[in-house]
C-alpha cells in the first residue's frame, strides 16, 4: 500500500522495467574500485543487460572475491584495454581525432590503452557499449576531458552526468 502511495517508488518501477527491457550493454569504466564493482553485479544480475567491467582480469576477480562475490567474476566481463581486439582502431580514431591538438603516437597510445576513461568513452563511440558508468574515483572534470577527447560529451547526441554518460 505504501508503494502505491509513494509516486516516487511508482516512478522508479517504470524506470527499472523500461531498462529491463532495453537490456543496454552498460560499461563501468573503473573496475578496480569495490563500489563500481558491486554496481555492475546488481546491474547484471538485475537483469538490466550486460555489464563489462573495465580492468585487468586479475585484479577485478581479486576485488570482488575481497568484496565476497567471487563468483561474480564469471558473470561478468571484464575487459582490459591493453589485451582488446579493438586497441588499433580506437587508437587511429583518437589519434585521426586528437592529432591537430599536438598529440602524438605515444600520447595516443597512452589515453587509448592505459586510461580506462578514454578507453570506455572510445568503446561507446564505436557502439561497443550502450552506456558508461564513470565518476567514482576520480573528479569529474578529469573524467570530462577524457569524455571529450575521445567526443563531445555535451553533444546532442549524449547526455552527461557525474556519474554516467549514455550514448
Amino acid at each position: 500500500l505504501k508503494a502505491r502511495m509513494d509516486p516516487t517508488a511508482q516512478i522508479l518501477q517504470g524506470l527499472y522495467a523500461r531498462a529491463r527491457q532495453a537490456q543496454a550493454t552498460m560499461v563501468f569504466a573503473e573496475g578496480d574500485d569495490p563500489r563500481v564493482l558491486r554496481a555492475a553485479v546488481a546491474y547484471q544480475r538485475g537483469g538490466f543487460g550486460r555489464a563489462l567491467v573495465v580492468g585487468r582480469e586479475e585484479d577485478v576477480r581479486e576485488k570482488l572475491s575481497a568484496e565476497g562475490l567471487s563468483e561474480a567474476a564469471a558473470e561478468l566481463e571484464i575487459v582490459n584495454a591493453a589485451n582488446t581486439d579493438h586497441l588499433d582502431d580506437y587508437k587511429d580514431f583518437l589519434y585521426n581525432r586528437l592529432q591537430r591538438s599536438g598529440h602524438d603516437q605515444k600520447d595516443i597510445h597512452r589515453l587509448a590503452a592505459r586510461d580506462r576513461h578514454a578507453f570506455s568513452a572510445l568503446m561507446l563511440a564505436h557502439d561497443h557499449a550502450d552506456g558508461l558508468v564513470t565518476g567514482a574515483t576520480r573528479k569529474s572534470a578529469h573524467v570530462l576531458d577524457r569524455i571529450n577527447s575521445v567526443f563531445d560529451a555535451t553533444a546532442a547526441d549524449g547526455a552527461v552526468g557525474v556519474t554516467a554518460l549514455l550514448h
